[in-house]
Order: C-alpha cells, then structure tokens, then sequence
C-alpha cells in the first residue's frame, strides 16, 4: 500500500533519532534568531553529526554489491 510506514525503509531506530534531529533544524533556526544566540546552530549541529555518524555506523547504506564495478 502506498504512503505506509515499510515503504520509507525507516526500521530501526537509529534511521528516526536521525529524521527527529533534522525535522528539528526549523525551530533551532528561530529559536537561534529569538534568543540571539548563533551558539544555538552550531551545538544543533555536532548533534546533527553525532546523530548521522550512529545511522551510518549500524545502518547499512552501501554495500559492496551495488557498488558499480569499473569497466576495463
């Protein structure tokens, strides 16, 4: 069925943490420009790295076999 949970290859928790931590980069944004403080982007981002090097450390991206293959 189109549009379902399955289809967005989202099942484990690492992948969400991640899709949360993004969903977030708005309001960091606002709050950042609110309080005056540009601190606030840039903590927002190491979380954002720290969070995307647990996806990519236990979630499969890429593997060997779709790697293409040079032609000689």
């Amino acid at each position: 069925m189109p549009g379902t949970l399955g289809e967005t290859g989202l099942y484990d928790d690492y992948s969400w943490e991640l899709v949360k931590t993004l969903m977030a980069f708005p309001e960091v944004i606002q709050k950042s420009l609110r309080l005056y403080e540009p601190s606030q982007i840039a903590k927002y981002l190491i979380d954002a790295a720290q969070e995307f090097n647990a996806f990519y450390s236990h979630v499969r991206v890429v593997s060997h076999s779709s790697r293409p293959q040079p032609s000689f």
